[in-house]
């Protein structure tokens, strides 16, 4: 933005920019509107049409793809790390309470295979 008064140019942003697991720079807005699209079963139209609405502009289809997958690698990351964590509490647990199969600390895993379906 250039100041009409003294000339000099302002660079105004909307967001700080938050390192990606690939090392890319994204700006947080842009993080936070697709983190929120995919959360809620949207994508870059529906964030498009959102935003029309409030006369706010987007980022372009690529990047939102891009940042799409980013977001599905941090989520990806995490979930194994929780996983993780969890057995291996799982397995001390086992152990503490002296459950055992064949000699190996034994843990209930329970999987129901189903897949989130949009609600509307």
């Amino acid at each position: 933005v250039k100041c009409i008064g003294c000339g000099e140019t302002i660079d105004l942003t909307t967001s700080k920019k938050i390192l990606g697991p690939k090392q890319t720079k994204r700006w947080e807005c842009n993080l936070a509107s697709v983190w929120g699209q995919m959360a809620s079963g949207g994508g870059h139209s529906t964030l498009r049409e959102e935003m029309a609405v409030l006369g706010v502009p987007i980022m372009t289809e690529k990047s939102f793809i891009h940042i799409e997958r980013d977001i599905g690698t941090w989520w990806e990351q995490e979930l194994n790390k929780s996983m993780k964590q969890a057995g291996e509490e799982e397995r001390r647990l086992a152990i503490e309470h002296n459950e055992y199969h064949e000699g190996i600390p034994a843990i209930t895993v329970i999987l129901d295979g189903g897949w989130s379906k949009r609600s509307h």
